[in-house]
């Protein structure tokens, strides 16, 4: 049960995460400030990889 949670939890943040990128691209604009975005978005991305090859593999 606690492996559902914390899948679906995991799940919420890709397609949350994905949905504010697509936001981002039609809007041409991104949501956080120029200098913060490249590498928050880049760790976001590198997390995000190790949980979905983590939930994949599981």
């Amino acid at each position: 049960m606690h492996a559902d949670r914390t899948r679906s939890v995991w799940w919420s943040e890709f397609f949350l995460f994905f949905s504010i990128r697509r936001l981002e691209t039609i809007q041409g604009v991104h949501l956080t400030s120029p200098h913060n975005f490249t590498t928050k978005t880049v760790k976001g991305e590198i997390q995000l990889a190790s949980k979905i090859s983590l939930l994949l593999a599981s």
